[in-house]
Parts: structure tokens; C-alpha cells; sequence
């Protein structure tokens, strides 16, 4: 309860927010014609973040999409940050997080 509370909550709260740009969810991947204008947007919002996180798996640089944001952000961002994850990390983060959430409702509820 208090997790949903806080998730809720949380853009209310007075504290520093940091906006994330996830391509795939930020730029259309069904129609042509909104795919082509999320493409014209990469530039300006590579241009203005400060720090590229990249969640890597072994097929990452064999997508040519990826390479094109890579490039954009060094350009960019000669020094930027660039912080690079593998993504089984986070996965079993993910996972892990998930379980314990479980346990905690299966222990309050039962």
C-alpha cells in the first residue's frame, strides 16, 4: 500500500525530477509518418540531456538506431555522461524488486 502511495504521490512532492526520454515509448513505432517526426525530435532532446544511460545486451550495437544515438550524444556531448549497464542487471534488479514485493503483500494479507 505505501509503495502504490508513494508512486502515486511522488509528482507532487517537492523534490528535484529528473524527465527521462525512453526512444522506444517517446517515438512512435507503428505509423511512418509519427516514427519520421520522433526522428526529428532525437536531436533536440539528445542536445539537451546531460547524461546518456544505456541498458546493454549483447544485441545493442547491431541495431543501427542505437549507434545513431551513441553518435549523436558524443557529438553532442564531446564530455557527457555516459553511463553504460548491462541489462541482465537490471532485469534481475527487476526481478528481484518484484519478489519482494510479493512477499511483503503475501505476509501483510495473510
Amino acid at each position: 500500500a505505501f509503495l502504490v502511495a508513494g508512486l502515486l504521490l511522488s509528482p507532487f512532492l517537492p523534490l528535484k525530477t529528473q524527465v527521462c526520454f525512453l526512444d522506444v515509448a517517446c517515438i512512435h513505432q507503428g505509423r511512418d509518418d509519427m516514427f519520421e517526426r520522433g526522428l526529428y525530435t532525437i536531436g533536440g532532446c539528445l542536445t539537451a540531456t546531460k547524461e546518456l544511460r544505456v541498458l546493454y545486451s549483447p544485441e545493442y550495437l547491431s541495431s543501427l538506431w542505437c549507434v545513431f544515438e551513441l553518435v549523436g550524444f558524443r557529438k553532442a556531448h564531446p564530455e557527457g555522461k555516459l553511463t553504460i549497464s548491462p541489462l541482465f542487471v537490471e532485469r534481475s534488479a527487476a526481478i528481484c524488486a518484484f519478489v519482494m514485493w510479493c512477499t511483503v503483500l503475501a505476509v501483510t494479507a495473510g
